[in-house]
């Protein structure tokens, strides 16, 4: 799958800018992910999409802070993880012999 978006030069500079802070994109989208995950159940009373839109605002907006940041070292460490987890749950009917 490769979905491709006709982008700016300017929002393609801003794309690169957000990976790099985020230190990477995998570490990025897993915090999107986790944190709509954890909007979902903290935000109980709010309707799931919007819950989930804010939890995955929440995320990205954490792994954009800076490195020594407690909350932006957490977010990008709960994203590492989380892509790691995707990983091997992706590519585990590929390891049995």
């Amino acid at each position: 799958w490769r979905l491709e978006v006709p982008l700016s030069a300017e929002m393609r500079r801003a794309a690169k800018a957000y990976v790099k802070r985020a230190g990477g994109a995998k570490q990025a989208v897993g915090a999107a992910v986790v944190g709509g995950a954890a909007g979902v159940a903290v935000l109980r009373n709010v309707p799931y999409v919007p819950a989930g839109l804010v939890g995955a605002a929440s995320g990205a907006y954490a792994v954009q802070l800076p490195q020594g940041n407690r909350l932006g070292d957490s977010a990008r460490e709960i994203g590492r993880q989380a892509a790691c987890l995707w990983d091997m749950l992706a590519s585990a009917g590929t390891w049995r012999q």
